[in-house]
């Protein structure tokens, strides 16, 4: 919940300017809003349905698509 309202300030350059290098690349991740199946598929993978929701939704996604540090 954190980084999709980081996600509204990043455009805003006096709200957004306190952000950190690693909320604003989680933030990224929100400058659309996730589909609703994007959200069931984030919930219910089966890694993270043991653990709970643990793991960044950015990191689910690079995941995913086969991106960022988890390549």
């Amino acid at each position: 919940m954190c980084n999709y309202i980081d996600g509204e300030l990043l455009d805003d350059p006096v709200k957004g300017a306190h952000l950190t290098q690693r909320e604003r690349k989680y933030a990224e991740y929100f400058r659309e809003r996730p589909s609703f199946e994007d959200w069931c598929h984030y919930n219910f993978f089966l890694p993270f349905s043991f653990i709970g929701e643990f793991y960044e939704y950015g990191t689910f996604i690079d995941f995913i698509n086969y991106q960022g540090d988890v390549k």
